[in-house]
């Protein structure tokens, strides 16, 4: 789609007994490989150091930390330009996201009296593709970090009829139906994408 190669990469270790000065050392360590050495060959544009660590939730990571380049990565899907942060989810195989999205405005019948709810909506992808063809786009997610993408994106694409909010579905969905405020004659659809474990029986 463009001339920009970005590679962001995450590298994610268990800390075990190391001390904070083996740590600091192994951020080091990570960026010379990868800006010097070997790595050299992958032209990592950004670079993040991940802690794991299993907590009672089950839940991974401990904290997420910037050691080299840019803080962000961008990509493209029907002609919009999407930054994307670490914690942010985007479908990475972006020509079956094409497709996909067009698929889903297709079948959800999306016209100006259409307004587009995106459920767990990350860097806002989905409702930003079907955000030409609707009356409005609101999308919800529990990661701020997306929705703060997710924002910017609709702003660097100059779009206007989209609303982000950061939160749980199961606290935001009726909110967002309610300010949707949907006419006699228009409609309202909820797209979400992927399933996973955390829409809840309730959702």
């Amino acid at each position: 789609h463009n001339d920009e190669k970005d590679l962001m990469l995450i590298i994610g270790i268990n800390p075990q007994k190391l001390t904070e000065i083996e740590k600091e050392k192994l951020q080091s360590d990570l960026v010379k490989f990868f800006t010097e050495d070997d790595g050299k060959c992958l032209n990592v544009t950004s670079l993040y150091y991940e802690e794991m660590e299993k907590h009672r939730s089950g839940q991974q990571g401990k904290f997420i930390k910037h050691i080299y380049g840019s803080t962000h990565v961008h990509d493209f899907i029907n002609g919009l330009k999407f930054q994307i942060s670490p914690s942010s989810f985007f479908q990475g195989n972006t020509k079956a996201a094409e497709k996909l999205y067009q698929e889903i405005i297709d079948f959800a019948a999306i016209t100006p009296s259409t307004t587009v709810l995106d459920v767990c909506c990350g860097t806002g992808t989905i409702g930003l593709c079907c955000s030409k063809y609707s009356k409005n786009v609101y999308g919800m997610e529990i990661i701020p970090q997306a929705i703060e993408d997710a924002k910017h994106n609709a702003q660097a694409n100059e779009i206007k009829n989209s609303h982000f909010s950061v939160g749980n579905t199961d606290d935001l969905i009726m909110t967002m139906i309610n300010q949707a405020n949907v006419n006699d004659g228009e409609n309202i659809i909820a797209i979400v994408d992927p399933p996973r474990a955390g829409l809840n029986t309730k959702s």
